[in-house]
């Protein structure tokens, strides 16, 4: 594997983990349709910034819940270009889809934050599924939910200016938890040719629209970073795309 998953060992022993699993579980009401065997299996991974969660075309050991943090899924096609599908910032099921007909991921999913996922072995999952028709349900549940948001984000690659998903983009990979809300580290120079990949555009349509946002002194941008110094307006032109 080229990533690494991290059980999270430090400051937690065993009983203190499955207390917590118990807790994220319950929070979300689905403590009830786990069996006690497959509580027993799950446990807490973390990642970092900057690190794949699942990556496509490696295999599909893993179904998660994903806890909190904010990552972002691709689709990449034929041509080796990447797709902004959706972003991550709550409560999901991560792998639900692979667990029923592939083998291995079918999208990519990197984390932007520190990110808290509930794992447990996809083979372990699938010897036990099938008896429990409450899980079953509620996994059905997620896959109408993902495909939902699959036809949204179509959608909004297809019929929303680059100027609103741009928007949408900047405000998602914003941390607006910290002092430095407004400060994206990860949009630097080198790298836009690949953001109007994710966007659905070129690389000069992307860059004309940064233009216009600089213009419109919505942001500011210099050779490392993209800088937002007029948030509300930034939000008005998202129209809660990627949400």
């Amino acid at each position: 594997m080229s990533y690494t998953l991290m059980i999270l060992e430090n400051h937690m022993d065993a009983k203190t983990e499955k207390e917590l699993i118990r807790y994220h579980l319950k929070q979300q009401n689905i403590l009830d349709i786990i069996s006690d065997d497959i509580l027993n299996a799950l446990q807490i991974y973390s990642f970092k910034p900057n690190e794949f969660i699942v990556r496509s075309n490696h295999p599909a050991d893993f179904l998660y819940f994903y806890i909190n943090g904010r990552s972002k899924v691709t689709y990449t096609l034929e041509n080796g270009k990447s797709l902004l599908l959706r972003f991550y910032n709550s409560f999901e099921v991560i792998g639900d889809v692979e667990l029923f007909e592939y083998d291995r991921y079918i999208s990519d999913m990197l984390a932007i934050t520190h990110v808290t996922c509930i794992g447990v072995k996809t083979d372990f999952l699938l010897k036990r599924i099938h008896h429990h028709p409450e899980l079953l349900m509620y996994f059905c549940r997620t896959l109408a939910h993902k495909l939902a948001s699959f036809n949204k984000a179509s959608a909004i690659n297809l019929l929303y200016p680059l100027e609103n998903r741009l928007a949408g983009y900047l405000i998602a990979v914003s941390d607006q938890n910290t002092e430095s809300a407004n400060i994206i580290e990860e949009i630097q120079t080198g790298n836009l040719t690949e953001l109007a990949d994710l966007l659905g555009s070129s690389y000069r349509q992307l860059t004309r629209v940064i233009k216009k946002l600089k213009t419109d002194h919505i942001i500011r941008k210099d050779e490392h970073r993209i800088e937002i110094i007029d948030r509300e307006r930034l939000v008005i032109l998202a129209k809660e795309l990627y949400a």
